[in-house]
């Protein structure tokens, strides 16, 4: 406790600063039983006068409280803008395909966040995790479907390994997609790179497509005839091709699939394959391989013959119809063990003993032209890099350089150097055979029916492509999380596939690609100040892109929306 003490005078400290002189006034006070000098500044000494200038009082709490208010200026609620553009034209796009239906069916609530995941990762055009929290951000992805989860790394590994665990869930969505397919069915398998082994998934396979030293992942998919994919499966990269169509068979039949046309590529056409197709009767269709005999034979007689001319999709073609057999070979087997098969041609000795096969001999005019062109510059593109090598060992590196395409060059090495020449008869057997091709067939499939089903083949091999565009690497070494991601990516890659085909049908493909059109999209801005909501950049070119889709440009947004509507989930709910 601190008290003045009686008899004590109030005394004036003059304190010297810089020239100038303050005054302080010290007052002696007891403080805890000791003396203590408190001083207290009383003001500023005038030099000439001697008289001490009194320090100017300070202002109130309120007068302070006052000229800060006449200082401030009322600031409104603050402008919230968002990308909303891609978000709705993605549920668009999912309503189209029934997709939240399909996932509400099976995920229940957690359909919404599923289909929020997949939109983002199609926005962000890399396909991968790590991108979709920042979608997240820039997008009004998480106002549209009300999403509540944080999108950081750990929380997306939790819940796609939750989600993994749901094999039987997903396994139901696939089915559901599949019935209501219409009747193709394409499939096409790749591998794809990782360097975990995926608790054993992932193998070593020698000749990967990539040419990768690293462990691979065989991965199938099945596309409608439109090209948006039904469903996704994982093999260890050495199953061979044959044994996942023996799953997917199988897989079709489980969902009560029946009637459809199996597209393949040429890489599934052995004659063990086809004679599995034949002996499962199976309606398959599958560009065959020009490396057989019977095939070569068949090119060599279509120049010789007079064919009919049939049209597709606007496109003339000269067609002959005839037929391939099957017989069983005495000296070799297949690539699993089993008995091997050979492709045989009309006329030859046992022909089609052990089966038959349609065949589509084709010559495409406009094929032709661009497959010679290409030829052409190809081999000036090898010669002029040939120029270049300078190696110890050059036709080694030249080989190496060109490729399979070093068969169409005769090669001597001068010194570090090499001098190539272009073969004539092989440049000559090439443009023979090009504009040419073969399609097998089973017996009740027709021309229309074939070429529809081998566009929907090479369809589920640009949905492929996709893919292995967007992200190389599964960037995951546990397959239950695995299993997980890959879905969610597969349902981005369904929903990106219908606006290819939307594009594609309303030709608008030639003017925009999805991302660039998702990226356009994304320029039609959701506006919020307080309670007030609004929409900006809406332009001509975003509403062509809805009425691509059947659908009508917003006219203001919507938000708090669920993957599927209120009246679905009340008429369903059990």
């Amino acid at each position: 406790m601190a008290r003045k003490r009686e008899g004590d005078d109030l005394k004036l400290q003059i304190v010297d600063r810089n020239g100038k002189k303050y005054a302080y006034r010290c007052t002696s006070q007891m403080v805890n039983g000791r003396k203590k000098t408190i001083s207290e500044y009383v003001g500023r000494m005038d030099a000439e006068t001697g008289r001490i200038v009194e320090k100017k009082k300070g202002k109130t709490k309120a007068e302070r409280e006052k000229i800060a208010s006449e200082k401030r200026i009322s600031v409104r609620d603050s402008f919230v803008t968002k990308e909303y553009g891609g978000t709705h034209f993605l549920d668009c796009i999912q309503r189209k395909l029934h997709l939240g239906e399909d996932l509400y069916e099976s995920f229940g609530s957690s359909s919404t966040t599923i289909l929020s995941i997949a939109s983002a990762m199609a926005m962000s055009g890399t396909n991968v995790f790590m991108d979709v929290e920042p979608e997240f951000e820039r997008t009004d992805l998480r106002w549209y479907y009300d999403i509540t989860m944080s999108m950081d790394s750990g929380s997306l590994s939790e819940f796609t390994h939750t989600l993994g665990l749901c094999a039987s869930n997903i396994d139901g969505f696939y089915g559901r997609r599949v019935r209501r397919c219409n009747t193709v069915v394409a499939w096409d398998t790749t591998t794809q790179g990782t360097y975990s082994d995926v608790e054993g998934l992932a193998e070593w396979l020698a000749k990967n497509k990539d040419n990768e030293d690293i462990r691979q992942v065989k991965t199938g998919i099945a596309t409608d005839i439109r090209g948006v994919p039904l469903f996704r499966r994982h093999y260890p990269a050495t199953v061979s091709d044959i044994d996942t169509v023996k799953e997917m068979v199988n897989d079709l039949g489980r969902y009560g699939s029946k009637d459809y046309i199996l597209a393949m590529d040429r890489g599934f056409v052995s004659g063990a394959n086809m004679k599995y197709v034949l002996d499962n009767s199976i309606r398959f269709v599958a560009p065959a391989v020009t490396s057989s005999k019977a095939v070569k034979t068949l090119l060599t007689k279509m120049g010789k013959r007079k064919c009919e001319t049939r049209i597709f999709d606007d496109h003339a073609y000269d067609v002959w119809e005839t037929d391939l057999g099957l017989l069983l070979s005495d000296n070799r087997t297949s690539a699993d063990g089993g008995p091997a098969y050979s492709f045989t041609e009309n006329g030859s000795e046992d022909h089609a003993k052990d089966g038959k096969l349609k065949a589509f001999v084709c010559f495409d005019s406009k094929k032709y032209s661009d497959e010679v062109q290409n030829h052409h510059l190809m081999l000036n593109s090898i010669m002029a890099r040939a120029e270049t090598i300078d190696s110890p060992n050059p036709v080694k590196t030249f080989n190496n350089m060109a490729g399979k395409a070093a068969k169409y060059f005769d090669i001597i090495a001068d010194g570090r150097h090499v001098k190539p020449t272009v073969k004539n008869n092989s440049k000559t057997f090439l443009e023979n055979r090009a504009g040419m091709f073969v399609m097998l067939v089973s017996e009740d499939v027709s021309w229309e029916a074939m070429m529809a089903a081998y566009d929907a083949r090479r369809l589920a091999e640009q949905a492929f492509d996709c893919e292995k565009t967007a992200d190389k690497r599964f960037r995951t070494g546990d397959k239950v999380t695995l299993e997980g991601r890959e879905f969610i990516r597969f349902i981005a890659l369904m929903m990106k596939s219908e606006i290819a085909a939307a594009f594609r049908e309303a030709n608008l493909d030639s003017k925009y690609t999805v991302d660039s059109a998702l990226a356009s999209l994304n320029c039609m801005n959701s506006i919020s100040a307080g309670r007030e909501t609004w929409l900006h950049g809406v332009t001509k070119a975003h509403r062509m892109m809805f009425e691509a889709i059947g659908c009508k440009a917003p006219a203001e947004p919507e938000h708090h929306r669920m993957a599927v509507d209120m009246e679905y989930i009340l008429a369903h709910k059990e």
